[in-house]
């Protein structure tokens, strides 16, 4: 038997209802009280590279997407400098 995780499971869930924003969002949310921490950074990743993040009505842009999408900033202080 294999095992399937609940992140597979949502995975598969959200790609089925995705034809309605409603399911998909009452579903998204059970999702994420469901997942773990990680399990949700994975899930929103999967949806951003999907397409499937601007189904997401009731919320502002993802987590993931933010973390992906963006460059990493570095800034340099001078007093540190011996």
């Amino acid at each position: 038997m294999s095992k399937f995780s609940f992140l597979e499971y949502y995975k598969t869930i959200l790609s089925k209802v995705s034809f309605d924003k409603d399911i998909f969002n009452k579903e998204y949310k059970k999702a994420i009280n469901c997942l773990s921490r990680y399990e949700k950074e994975c899930l929103d990743k999967w949806l951003w590279e999907n397409k499937l993040d601007k189904i997401l009505h009731p919320f502002p842009k993802l987590e993931a997407a933010k973390l992906y999408d963006s460059q990493p900033t570095t800034t340099f202080n001078s007093q540190w400098v011996a």
